[in-house]
């Protein structure tokens, strides 16, 4: 995704995938996290967020609210569907689990 924003930032051409593979981000994102503890992949998600925000913060609205070319997505709405709702959906299961324990 930083390579995506660079690119937005630098009025660079970018495409995106109609449906972007959700599951492959997050089997990868698994991968990198199996052999991390708990606090240091917290601390790793907090500090690439951040990354991401810094570079959104250089993006112009312009270029934020513009469709992508061949795509169903803005800046905008990509976030929202791939980011904001996808985080309150494992927030979801990182809540039921728990309860389960308590």
């Amino acid at each position: 995704m930083t390579k995506t924003l660079i690119q937005i930032i630098n009025d660079e051409q970018v495409s995106f995938q109609e449906q972007p593979d959700v599951q492959a981000f997050n089997d990868a994102s698994v991968a990198f996290g199996r052999n991390m503890k708990p606090h240091e992949l917290l601390n790793e998600a907090i500090a690439q967020r951040k990354q991401m925000i810094r570079k959104l913060k250089m993006v112009s609205e312009l270029a934020f609210v513009r469709p992508f070319p061949n795509s169903p997505y803005t800046m905008e709405n990509f976030l929202q569907q791939m980011f904001v709702l996808h985080d309150r959906h494992h927030k979801e299961q990182i809540m039921k689990a728990l309860r389960a324990i308590r």
